[in-house]
């Protein structure tokens, strides 16, 4: 018997082709996990370029398109190495995304 979690893996190893451009891969990836977890607001991915996180391929409510390195949750856990576990983002310090701020209310 195979658990939710494998199931969920073979599916997205199916739906990715590595003859897909990256951007094609990130996008289906995104939509993927956006149907899987239904109890987020966005799913998706920040790419790096010029020094900056830039906006990638994403599901959800709009989101920043720049971040800097060492600023806010995404940021810190760029300069950081390391995922940054928070419980409340919009409390987390130097956290400034605007949808989170917009939807906490």
């Amino acid at each position: 018997m195979q658990t939710n979690e494998t199931s969920s893996v073979e599916q997205l190893e199916h739906l990715l082709d590595e003859n897909d451009s990256v951007m094609a891969t990130l996008v289906n990836a995104s939509a993927f996990l956006n149907t899987l977890l239904p109890d987020i607001n966005w799913v998706g991915f920040y790419l790096l370029e010029r020094g900056d996180l830039r906006l990638g391929p994403f599901q959800g409510k709009p989101a920043c398109t720049r971040i800097a390195i060492g600023k806010g949750v995404c940021g810190a856990a760029m300069a950081e190495n390391k995922t940054q576990l928070v419980k409340l983002c919009m409390r987390s310090p130097g956290t400034s995304h605007a949808t989170v701020q917009a939807t906490a209310s």
